[in-house]
Order: C-alpha cells, then structure tokens, then sequence
C-alpha cells in the first residue's frame, strides 16, 4: 500500500491546533516539519511518476528535485518548496524561531497550495 502524503497535512493541522500534554510551540513546529514533509513527499512522488525524475534515495534529493522542478517549467513549486524547506530547517534546528503558530499556519497554508498544483 502506498503512503497518502497528504495525511501529513491533516496531521499538520492537528499539530498546530495543539496535543494535549505538549508544549503550543513544539506542536507548532512540529506542524511546520510535516506540512514541509506532506509537500516534499508529494511533490516527489509526483515528478517520479509524470515527469521523469529519478531520486537517489538520499537526503541531496531535496535540492535535487527542487532543481528539477525548476529546469522544467515548474518554477514556482521549486520556490514554494524551498520556502517550506527553510521553515522546516529553522523550526527543527534553531533554538528560537519567532511566532511559531504563525509560521505553522503560512507552512500549511503553502504546502496546501502546492499539493493541489501537482
């Protein structure tokens, strides 16, 4: 059975909403690392199956495929991941990241863009 990416997105909206027991602030990133996730992994699946891409399996095909998107017309999917990316990368490594909740709500709100332009 193949993983539905955007389950990742449901799961986004709940993070950010809040977990009993948890911290408003780590399920806010939380929220931002799986809407990155439910975008990435669409995307990829996506340009697997319709536009050639090859993946290595490895963690280089996040620039890869943004690269690729790209080269091949579809410029503004390559911006709104690299967006996602950077969200993701602060929220998971940097020791502050300000107004987490709003940065959930723009990372969900962009990942579900990107999800419906695919």
């Amino acid at each position: 059975m193949r993983f539905e990416w955007r389950d990742y997105l449901d799961l986004a909206r709940r993070l950010k909403d809040g977990v009993a027991g948890c911290s408003q602030e780590a399920c806010c990133r939380s929220a931002v690392s799986r809407a990155y996730f439910a975008a990435y992994g669409h995307a990829m699946a996506y340009a697997r199956a319709n536009l050639g891409f090859i993946s290595s399996g490895k963690a280089d095909d996040h620039g890869k495929l943004r690269t690729f998107l790209a080269d091949n017309g579809w410029d503004a999917q390559a911006e709104k991941l690299a967006d996602l990316r950077e969200w993701r990368n602060q929220c998971d490594y940097w020791g502050h990241v300000s107004h987490p909740d709003r940065r959930a709500k723009t990372a969900i709100d962009c990942a579900k863009q990107l999800l419906k332009s695919f």
